[in-house]
């Protein structure tokens, strides 16, 4: 199954989303594929402060998931590879917190995160999750990792995140973040060291920033409004192929990972372009 889904930072209207307590008309902030099927959905609803898990066998009831009324939903996002989803949040006690789920929306447990950047709430948030518990997330002007053992790295950012991916390993000690003209390669060394960063992408301010995603095989895409490349997973210094986009198909809005180590690129103009590998002879 093939998902690319979009929230702009402004959000987006809920109209075909009809939950129960909506109209049909409300914010909808984040929207996040959650299950390792692509069959399960989450929808952030900013004026009622609630999540709506769907699984797409349901969609033609409508029988959604109410999540619960939370305090200030910062960030959702996939924790590891089976279907659990993680929520970043900001509590009643001026606090972060992490709480992840599974696959069925049943809250596994819930962290307290040592953390408290200013204007918390203010700021554009990112995260994702490993199934050893390793966590990553980013916002305005930095980005952090919390190993399995609760110790944190964080590392300044020179932009404004917009979006961030994590390697499909268990382990997860590799992110991409995608700037306004930027890809930025993360790596988390062993305990005691900084993050260390690799460029794998730089480029003029566009309208558009960068695009980027893992495929299965731990390769990695990059498409901006030049084209593109693909690193492979022994090499994160030379890409082994690039893209090129067709100028009429418009600029690079969103990608995923397809089956069979594809990729799909969703444009400005709602053109999706699916892109697979060569098949052998």
């Amino acid at each position: 199954m093939l998902t690319v889904a979009q929230s702009g930072a402004s959000g987006c209207q809920s109209s075909a989303l009809r939950t129960p307590d909506d109209p049909g008309k409300t914010e909808v902030r984040h929207i996040a594929v959650v299950s390792s099927r692509g069959a399960s959905r989450l929808f952030h609803f900013v004026r009622y402060k609630r999540l709506h898990y769907r699984a797409i066998d349901r969609i033609r009831t409508g029988d959604d998931e109410a999540l619960g009324t939370l305090r200030d939903v910062l960030a959702i996002g996939p924790h590891g590879t089976t279907g659990d989803f993680v929520i970043l949040q900001y509590t009643s006690t001026s606090s972060l917190s992490v709480s992840i789920f599974s696959e069925a929306a049943s809250l596994r447990r819930t962290l307290v995160m040592d953390l408290a950047p200013p204007n918390v709430i203010d700021l554009n948030w990112h995260i994702a999750g490993a199934t050893r518990g390793q966590l990553w997330f980013c916002a305005d002007g930095f980005v952090g990792y919390r190993n399995a053992l609760g110790a944190f790295l964080t590392m300044s950012l020179s932009q404004a995140p917009t979006s961030l991916h994590i390697s499909p390993l268990e382990s997860a000690e590799e992110a991409l973040i995608s700037l306004a003209n930027e890809v930025l390669l993360i790596d988390a060394p062993k305990a005691g060291k900084p993050l260390e960063t690799v460029n794998l992408y730089s480029g003029q301010l566009a309208s558009n920033p960068p695009v980027c995603c893992y495929l299965a095989d731990r390769s990695i895409v990059v498409a901006h409004e030049d084209g593109g490349m693909i690193f492979p997973r022994d090499n994160r210094l030379a890409p082994c192929a690039t893209l090129s986009i067709p100028r009429s198909a418009g600029r690079p809005h969103a990608i995923c990972p397809t089956t069979n180590n594809g990729f799909a690129i969703l444009t400005t103009t709602s053109k999706l372009l699916v892109f697979e590998p060569e098949s052998k002879a």
